[in-house]
Parts: structure tokens; C-alpha cells; sequence
């Protein structure tokens, strides 16, 4: 197969894998894993051997996999048309992600159901790809996908390829809306409203595919900016009104709910 590194770090590699068009390919025998991994299929299918078992892997399957696992592909065509976009993994990033989700990666290993979120995250890797966002995207997308893979939650009916982009592109508007407008008094009819969805599938859609109810999305946007503002030397009651918050006590509530210390003790320790 061929191999297209799109993204590497210390921790991550993306990589998209594909077949020479017109070049023979041979099945191995056997094959194992060197890494912990979670390949999107793009296009085209193959079938994954494992003992007694096998799996038909097409557009809707994720391939996970982990160090020493041993499986077998076979393709029904001598020149294979399958191409998988690749997210190989740290241990250390992986062994994280399974602690926080109470789940074990061996329980999503070899084959994982795509669900309407992860199906978000790919395009929303191809996107930091095309964009040169990768850098900074990719491992936050990252982290998201392992949760995914790891927590995928109810698995509603998969939206189609244009239903999908339709949705995603009013999405990542309302998202930058509430990451822009933060301390703007927002409220999700008038979010829905200026993306063009309504308040009902504002919110289901949102929630299944970021992962989470808009009105926390917009919380967790004005806690990281009070904890910059903190960080920079604003009080308590500056930075949680300069992040949208309606009172310095739901800012220190908030605050100590999600990092499990005041602001006020967050800013001391900072400043040592």
C-alpha cells in the first residue's frame, strides 16, 4: 500500500493509505500491528480475518487496532481500490483517553461502528489538513476521536454524505459564533436562528455531533477565556464578566466545577 503522511508529532501520525492504481496486489498471510490506531475508510472495502471471525470493513467501519494484534486482509480484486485515512496513536495518549471513558481500547478492537460524531471529527481532519491547521487541530481532534471510539453513545441513524456536510457547516458556525461572541448575551434560538436551523435540531445536532449541548460548548468557551484572563493578571470579577459570565458567583461555581479549584486560588497558583 501506499502511504501519505499528512500530519507527525511525538505522538500522532496521520497518515492516508491507498493502492497503486493498476499495480497487483498481494495479500499477506498474516499481519500485526505495530501501533495503537483508528483508520477511517474513505472508499472501496476489504475483508479483516481473525481467527474464526471476519469482518466485511466499507465506508461506514472504523479499523482499530493495537500493538501486537495479528489479523488477516484479503480483497476481492487484484487491484484494490480502499483507502483509509489513519490516526496512529501514542500509548500514553490512548491509555488516557481509556481511563477517562472507564473503557478498555481492547473493547473496540478490531472493529468499531462510525457513528455521526466521529463521521464529523474525519472531515473535520481533512479540513485542518487542507486548511494547514494541522498542527494545532490535529491533537485536539485527536483527543475527541479516542473519546469517541472509546464513549460512542446512542448511534442514531448515519447522516448522509451531504446531509452531513450541510450540517457540519452550520455547526462549526455557531461554534465560532459562541468562540468570537462569547460575552455577548447568546442564546440558542438566537444561535440557531443565525446558522439557519431551528432550536430543535440545533440542539440534537449539535449535541450528536460535537458531543456535547450547546449552552455547555458555550460555558467551557467562556471558562478558558477567564482562566486567560486570570492568567494574565485580571481579578476574579474582571475576567469572569469580560467571558460572558452573568455574576462573579456562576464564574467561581462554574470554575471550581471544572477545574476543581477557585479562580481565585487558580490565579494565586499561577503566579508562583
Amino acid at each position: 500500500m501506499r502511504a501519505d503522511v499528512l500530519f507527525q508529532d511525538q505522538g500522532i501520525t496521520l497518515t492516508r493509505l491507498d493502492h497503486p492504481p493498476a499495480v497487483a496486489h498481494v495479500d499477506p498471510d498474516a499481519e500485526e500491528s505495530e501501533a495503537y490506531a483508528v483508520s477511517f475508510i474513505e472508499s472501496g472495502s476489504f475483508h479483516l480475518h481473525r481467527g474464526k471471525r471476519a469482518w466485511r470493513l466499507s465506508q461506514p467501519s472504523l479499523f482499530v487496532t493495537r500493538p501486537g494484534f495479528r489479523y488477516r486482509c484479503t480483497h476481492q480484486s487484484e487491484t484494490p481500490d480502499d483507502v483509509c485515512l489513519s490516526l496512529r496513536v501514542a500509548p500514553d495518549l490512548v491509555e488516557c483517553a481509556a481511563s477517562q471513558a472507564g473503557r478498555g481500547w481492547d473493547d473496540v478492537v478490531p472493529v468499531a461502528p462510525l457513528t455521526n460524531r466521529l463521521a464529523y471529527l474525519h472531515r473535520q481532519l481533512g479540513e485542518a489538513v487542507a486548511d494547514g491547521n494541522a498542527p494545532t487541530a490535529v491533537p485536539t481532534l485527536t483527543a475527541e476521536i479516542l473519546a469517541a471510539v472509546l464513549r460512542p453513545g446512542p448511534a442514531p441513524r448515519l447522516h448522509r454524505e451531504r446531509q452531513l456536510a450541510w450540517y457540519a457547516e452550520r455547526i462549526d458556525a455557531a461554534r465560532r459564533v459562541m468562540e468570537t461572541r462569547y460575552a455577548a448575551p447568546l442564546t440558542i434560538e438566537a444561535l440557531g436562528r443565525e446558522v439557519g436551523i431551528s432550536t430543535f435540531h440545533f440542539c440534537r445536532v449539535f449535541r450528536e455531533l460535537v458531543g456535547v449541548p450547546p449552552h455547555r460548548y458555550l460555558v467551557r468557551v467562556r471558562l478558558a477565556r477567564g482562566a486567560e484572563a486570570l492568567l494574565a493578571g485580571a481579578s476574579v470579577t474582571a475576567a469572569g464578566r469580560d467571558a460572558g459570565f452573568a455574576s462573579p458567583a456562576h464564574f467561581v461555581r462554574q470554575f471550581r466545577r471544572a477545574h476543581g479549584i477557585t479562580p481565585s486560588r487558580y490565579r494565586r497558583a499561577a503566579a508562583k
